[in-house]
């Protein structure tokens, strides 16, 4: 690719609401501003959560058009055609509605599937549909080889693993040196795939142990009343706290003591990648992007998903072993900083040049 050329890297995504997928966009936008014309093209007419370059433009299909799903098709192609030297899609359902708008164009495009593929759609006829359109992306990104090999091997052909970057904004190693408040941290959104539920009922059984600590859960989602219900169901009102979306959040889970990421099912956590990165120490369950990124015992700790008695004990271990906490952390680090942002954007560009010359 040409430095600066009139088209642009145009990333399209539904919206930059809160997410590991709009996450990811926002840093790899704001990088790759320095370097090329960016645009981010959202479906969604809604407020943006990420700090975005205000070099960037960042256009609403459904605010340009007020129309339906075919008049969105048909400005996103036009849009694109218009504008784009290279479309970088992010999230499954959208990554089907960019490839069908873009079909029989001469835009190449670039698909990153973020979740595991297996559960996300959740739809299985929409998962079917995915899997059928994505073979007529130029290329696909995943976050892990497990993912990776979901597909076809037409699709793995012309896919490559590429992990989440870090924040340039996110200083390493930060919570090593912060003074700690008796506090367990979560992040993520408020839904069955989490599984904060579990992480409730884990507390719930240690809190007579460790009466001074708190559980803070930060997200928003459709399980907010549900897990709300619990903390009442629990008489955990003064201890399990929610509250919601934060935009300091580094700030905030710093002074933890650990954080725990339960979830049934994953793709690759920012959330988990930016606990290690300022060196918290983490328990995760044995899923897809978690496992690629822990070495149990090591610079973490793996539970089985759903085990709810492994994770009692984990936590009441690391409460009572500080020196295995700091080990954790200090590994965690090490580990994470294999993803600066600087890193993963070298691989983003060469993936970007590859798919290019193989369009020409």
């Amino acid at each position: 690719m040409t430095n600066k050329k009139d088209k642009r890297i145009v990333f399209f995504c539904g919206s930059l609401k809160e997410g590991g997928g709009e996450r990811v966009i926002s840093i790899l936008a704001n990088r790759m501003i320095d370097d090329y014309a960016v645009d981010i093209l959202l479906y969604y007419d809604r407020e943006v959560f990420y700090k975005i370059d205000e070099r960037i433009n960042i256009v609403s299909v459904q605010r340009e058009t007020n129309a339906g799903i075919l008049q969105n098709i048909k400005f996103i192609r036009e849009y694109c055609k218009k504008y784009a030297q290279i479309v970088i899609s992010f999230l499954a359902p959208f990554n089907m509605v960019a490839i069908f708008s873009l079909l029989f164009t001469k835009v190449p495009i670039i698909v990153a599937d973020r979740n595991d593929p297996r559960h996300i759609p959740s739809n299985i006829f929409l998962r079917l549909a995915r899997n059928f359109l994505y073979h007529f992306a130029n290329g696909v990104v995943f976050q892990t080889e497990r993912n990776k090999r979901y597909f076809s091997s037409l699709i793995q052909k012309k896919s490559v693993i590429i992990n989440n970057p870090i924040s340039d904004e996110i200083e390493l190693g930060i919570a090593l040196n912060t003074p700690k408040d008796n506090t367990i941290v979560t992040v993520g959104r408020l839904c069955e795939q989490k599984n904060q539920m579990m992480l409730i009922d884990a507390f719930k059984s240690i809190s007579d142990q460790f009466v001074n600590f708190k559980l803070i859960i930060y997200g928003e989602g459709p399980y907010r009343q549900a897990l709300e219900n619990k903390i009442i169901e629990l008489e955990l009102g003064e201890k399990v706290f929610l509250p919601g979306q934060v935009k300091d959040i580094i700030k905030k889970i710093s002074s933890a003591n650990i954080f725990v990421l339960p979830s049934n099912f994953e793709g690759m956590s920012n959330a988990l990648i930016e606990a290690m990165a300022i060196g918290l120490p983490v328990i995760v369950t044995n899923v897809s992007g978690s496992e690629e990124l822990i070495v149990n015992g090591i610079n973490g700790v793996i539970i089985n998903k759903g085990d709810n008695v492994s994770l009692i004990r984990e936590i009441s271990r690391l409460l009572n072993d500080n020196e295995y906490c700091d080990l954790l952390g200090t590994n965690a680090v090490k580990s994470a900083s294999q993803l600066k942002s600087s890193t993963i954007i070298k691989k983003w560009y060469a993936f970007i040049n590859r798919v290019m010359e193989q369009k020409k």
